[in-house]
């Protein structure tokens, strides 16, 4: 199985991929819960066409370089802006580098 491009399917409010424009190519940001947290960023894929009426959410497909080989379905968070300055700690570039420190408790995106 290649593993060397990681998939996350995220479910994104509907306003918030109208209003950000989102489309293919679009960046993203995206902190895996790994045993040591790693911030890298990703590229958006595909947005559903559909909108879910209930959950008013789309589907956003975003693609991680996986470079350190990390397993799939690691669980993860996605955002479409630049974390603010409190994450570069974690920032891993072009997830090629080795995992940063541990998080401190309650950190999230």
């Amino acid at each position: 199985m290649d593993i060397s491009l990681l998939w996350l399917d995220a479910s994104v409010d509907t306003n918030e991929t109208i209003n950000r424009g989102l489309k293919p190519g679009t960046p993203a940001w995206v902190l895996m819960d790994l045993p040591s947290p790693a911030l890298v960023e990703a590229t958006v894929l595909n947005i559903s066409p559909v909108a879910d009426s209930v959950s008013q959410t789309r589907r956003v497909r975003v693609e991680i370089k996986n470079s350190k080989e990390w397993p799939a379905g690691v669980p993860s968070r996605v955002r479409f802006t630049e974390p603010e300055p409190r994450f570069a700690q974690y920032k891993v570039l072009g997830a090629g580098v080795s995992v940063l420190p541990s998080a401190p408790e309650g950190v999230g995106m």
